[in-house]
């Protein structure tokens, strides 16, 4: 008895229309679920590290322009112990 009252109670209820592209509307919200996010953490790992690496770059670029180069190319050679001449294997003419 109890049930059956509570059956008509539900016949009664009207039945609502339902928007259009309601159901699209909520695949595309799925969807946009779906897609991959960015892990920020590892986003700003990858930041600092360029960024620390640039500064490090910059640093010793300066560092070395500052420096004076006076060595000359013969000193160099000498200290190498290279000969100063532009024959190959020792030839002669």
């Amino acid at each position: 008895m109890e049930l059956e009252k509570n059956l008509e109670v539900l016949k009664k209820i009207e039945k609502l229309e339902v928007p259009p592209f309601l159901f699209a509307k909520v695949i595309h919200q799925f969807e946009e679920r779906k897609k991959p996010q960015p892990i920020k953490s590892l986003a700003w790992t990858l930041v600092m590290g360029t960024s620390i690496l640039l500064i490090l770059n910059i640093s010793v670029w300066i560092k070395m322009d500052k420096q004076t180069h006076t060595t000359d190319i013969n000193t160099l050679a000498n200290s190498l112990e290279l000969g100063n001449n532009n024959t190959f294997y020792y030839d002669q003419n």
